[in-house]
């Protein structure tokens, strides 16, 4: 999980790189791109077009300069991040600001080139997410965080979670066993209401495990591991029961709650037929 999470981000900035004019809005100031301001007032994506464009470019020290053009086309070169906006029939408009000098420039094609490979190496160095650790990693932050807060025990309950997730699909698979069994003695849903039943016990414990563990109420190894703890107690349990054929405790509970939940539903079917008189 944590390197099929780097690998999809690589591949979205990957897509972002090709696919830059993808990522433009219509009618939208663009400040994607540093010291570069980029307006389109359509984008024809069949035709790969962008319609209508303003730019103010203010990269040179001094100068602005202002590119009005009716079409472009945005290109990328393949494996960088270095994008050529291709116009035609526009002016550009340059201002410089030291000599208060301006001039107005006509030109039939004109290629406007986008460096973005340094900010995206800036972006490529950050930190890894706890949730894109390896298991060595958050056992190396743990190691070496000092101070019992937030993120000590966030990487805590993601490094226990990694193993009790697994093992709670064996251990709620040997709870069900049982319920299976029993089901044949009785209705086909019964075992199958018992089994959601423990399911959102499962995950009750396991929510309150994240809330107390996070906050350092108790050690995340707890709350991680203690549902497992229980389900697999409660498992064995009814195993032994159902190896010597004797009836679940919790199935008899069960089946006076169904009875008296009946016996409700009849009392008060006979309190409207006796008002509707």
């Amino acid at each position: 999980m944590p390197a099929a999470k780097t690998a999809l981000e690589e591949i979205a900035v990957q897509i972002a790189a090709s696919h830059v004019d993808i990522g433009l809005k219509e009618r939208t100031f663009n400040d994607r791109f540093k010291n570069v301001v980029l307006y389109v007032n359509k984008i024809d994506l069949k035709e790969r077009k962008l319609l209508d464009i303003f730019i103010e470019d203010k990269r040179k020290p001094d100068v602005v300069s202002t590119v009005v053009a009716p079409e472009g086309r945005l290109l990328s070169e393949p494996g960088k991040f270095i994008f050529h906006l291709m116009l035609s029939n526009g002016t550009i408009h340059q201002t410089n600001l030291k000599k208060k000098s301006a001039t107005a420039i006509r030109f039939g094609t004109y290629n406007l080139s986008l460096d973005m490979s340094k900010d995206m190496a800036r972006d490529g160095r950050r930190h890894k997410s706890r949730e894109e650790m390896s298991i060595g990693e958050l056992r190396g932050f743990i190691d070496s965080h000092r101070e019992r807060d937030k993120a000590y025990y966030d990487a805590q309950i993601i490094l226990h979670r990694r193993f009790s997730i697994p093992v709670a699909c064996l251990a709620l698979g040997l709870l069900a066993f049982p319920l299976g069994i029993q089901s044949r003695t009785t209705r086909r849903s019964f075992g199958l209401i018992l089994c959601l039943f423990f399911f959102l016990l499962y995950y009750l414990l396991l929510t309150a495990g994240y809330a107390f563990g996070e906050n350092g109420a108790y050690p995340p190894v707890i709350g991680m591991w203690l549902p497992n703890i229980l389900t697999v107690s409660v498992g064995l349990y009814f195993l032994l029961q159902a190896a010597r054929e004797r009836t679940l405790v919790i199935e008899t509970v069960v089946q006076l709650l169904v009875r008296a939940f009946s016996r409700l539903k009849r009392f008060q079917r006979r309190r409207r037929h006796v008002h509707s008189r």
